[in-house]
């Protein structure tokens, strides 16, 4: 008898771990490293960090996108330093059209699309202002240009792929630009190409700035200013913003339902280890 009763304690301390053991493994997850966010306040996941080439594409693009309630009061200057250095930046140049030419417009789509940070930046009025000025600060590198990235160390070749999001997302986004967003883009350009002794390639395809609209509008009033998502793409994306309400300096993240459902596995998993537990104390007491 005492034999039975050992064998059936073995098995339910094996279901309890059984059990225990997803929440444990939950522990670790993205949820742990997304929550690094308000720590750092920079990506949990980063070429050379402890975490690159260890999680899926979809997994990382959603662990580096900061938390809605962190992301809503993060100053434009900080969103749009942080862009520059987005993680996933070199996958600027793996687009091409039917000709054969990079389609930097795929890019962007991307961005709207799986960048939090990037969209920020078009819902905000001092979005795009914040963008233009940060790429003026970067130094242009007159090598990196002219080798276009190629046979170059890891740092050259970041370089060319933020000169690249630079003056491709003026470029991109130019016909949405207000007029003082126009002006100072063409002065940005303009300083760049006179910088230092670049490519006629580089002069004619990037900080070239002829085809730059003359845009005579002081304000824009629609935000986000997206240029390749869709309407219903649009309200997919900013229904994620219906839990945070921004009240000046203060952000204050709703309650709902989401939530409740999210807590629902963990509270069932918690009643069924209690009654577990407590049906094999009976038992073990009657077999005394």
């Amino acid at each position: 008898m005492r034999r039975g009763i050992s064998i059936f304690t073995v098995c339910i301390l094996a279901i309890c771990f059984l059990l225990l053991w997803p929440l444990e493994a939950d522990a670790s997850s993205s949820d742990d490293l997304k929550s690094t966010w308000y720590e750092t306040r920079y990506y949990p996941i980063f070429q050379g960090g402890s975490e690159w080439q260890k999680h899926g594409i979809d997994e990382m693009i959603e662990i580096n996108n900061p938390p809605m309630d962190l992301l809503v009061e993060m100053s434009s200057e900080e969103l749009a330093g942080l862009l520059f250095e987005y993680p996933m930046l070199s996958q600027i140049t793996s687009y091409y059209d039917e000709n054969g030419r990079n389609d930097y417009g795929q890019f962007f789509t991307f961005l709207e699309k799986n960048s939090a940070i990037f969209f920020e930046l078009l819902r905000r009025e001092d979005g795009i202002s914040s963008i233009i000025m940060i790429y003026k600060g970067i130094e242009t590198d007159s090598e990196v240009i002219t080798q276009g990235g190629n046979e170059m160390g890891e740092g050259s070749i970041k370089s060319w792929y933020v000169e690249i999001l630079g003056t491709q997302f003026i470029h991109n986004y130019c016909s949405i630009f207000t007029k003082e967003e126009t002006e100072y883009a063409r002065e940005v350009l303009s300083n760049k190409a006179n910088e230092k002794s670049l490519p006629d390639d580089y002069n004619d395809g990037y900080v070239d700035y002829s085809n730059i609209e003359n845009n005579t509008l002081d304000v824009k009033n629609d935000y986000p200013r997206s240029v390749f998502l869709s309407s219903e793409e649009l309200d997919t994306i900013l229904q994620k913003y219906d839990g945070v309400i921004v009240l000046g300096d203060e952000v204050i993240e709703e309650e709902n339902d989401t939530l409740e459902e999210k807590s629902k596995p963990t509270v069932l998993i918690i009643l069924g280890i209690g009654v577990v537990v407590i049906f094999g104390i009976i038992v073990i007491i009657r077999g005394l």
